[in-house]
């Protein structure tokens, strides 16, 4: 099956799902943006995260399987798919929002990152050691957990 990937209300590429096995394999490519693209499933009102779309030959690529049980909160009919956190409806099983500093509100995936809007962009907390994260990562604790916070 194969559904559009829509960006500003434009069709900027195409996902394609398959089998492999026991996986549901989702493939997607669109065209370049100017910002980092988180990608997720739509259909029926739910959401269903897909992940970090990365740059590969002038545009975005995006690979994942996942299993039965990963799926089990994902749409049960894909309309369409687009940059991820667009949904109208409660966050699905598993993710939450939780207060942060400043009064925002941290948005929890299923990957264990949170996002949260800082005024005209986002932050973005992965899940990190003391002992290894990246160079000039900001660390901070949320909920007793270690997390690398970044701008985008």
């Amino acid at each position: 099956m194969e559904y559009p990937i829509m960006v500003g209300g434009k069709n900027s590429g195409c996902v394609r799902v398959c089998q492999d096995g026991l996986f549901t394999v989702f493939e997607a490519r669109c065209s370049a943006v100017s910002e980092l693209m988180r990608l997720s499933v739509y259909g029926g009102g739910k959401e269903g995260y897909l992940g970090v779309m990365q740059p590969r030959q002038g545009g975005l690529y995006l690979r994942r399987r996942f299993s039965r049980a990963q799926m089990k909160d994902f749409p049960e009919k894909i309309e369409f798919a687009a940059p991820a956190g667009m949904a109208q409806e409660k966050p699905r099983t598993g993710d939450a929002k939780k207060p942060c500093e400043k009064g925002h509100c941290w948005h929890r995936y299923s990957d264990g990152s949170l996002i949260c809007k800082d005024g005209g962009g986002y932050i973005i907390a992965l899940p990190a050691k003391a002992d290894c994260c990246a160079r000039g990562a900001v660390l901070k604790e949320i909920e007793g957990r270690l997390y690398m916070l970044f701008r985008y």
